[in-house]
């Protein structure tokens, strides 16, 4: 299923106005028309606001793979072993993302009770396991 992108560009006053539609949800996106200039009044104003349009790029980029990922999750095997590459196509880029790290763990789990091979066996549960790990580390720590 593919996902559609519309992108407005707009300016009102001396701000920019950009806007990403992608299925069900809308994300506005405002800069000042020179975002590194930093405003008298509000210094520093122009980089928070470049920042924060890059974290939201991110996420309006990031929402439908794990939307995908889902529905992969519960599909058939095809599903999953087409959503599994995916992730792992993306790991790189999202990996530090708790979000995708939910995805990526399950994906592990249903490409290793998929598979009859028992060395793939054992590297998916090593490699899942790593996955896993990093929540357990993480939120282990903070609870001490």
């Amino acid at each position: 299923m593919a996902v559609g992108r519309v992108e407005v560009k707009a300016s009102i006053g001396n701000k920019n106005l950009q806007c990403f539609d992608r299925s069900c949800s809308m994300i506005f996106i405002t800069a000042q028309t020179d975002p590194e200039a930093e405003s008298e009044d509000e210094p520093g104003v122009g980089i928070v606001k470049v920042e924060r349009a890059k974290i939201l790029k991110e996420e309006a980029e990031l929402h439908p793979l794990l939307q995908q990922a889902d529905s992969s999750h519960k599909g058939s095997e095809s599903d999953k072993h087409d959503g599994f590459r995916v992730l792992l196509n993306k790991q790189e880029k999202y990996g530090n993302k708790v979000d995708f790290l939910w995805r990526l763990a399950p994906a592990y789990s249903d490409m290793f009770y998929l598979t009859n091979d028992v060395e793939e066996k054992k590297r998916y549960a090593a490699d899942g396991g790593q996955i896993s790990g990093t929540f357990r580390g993480d939120f282990g720590a903070s609870k001490k």
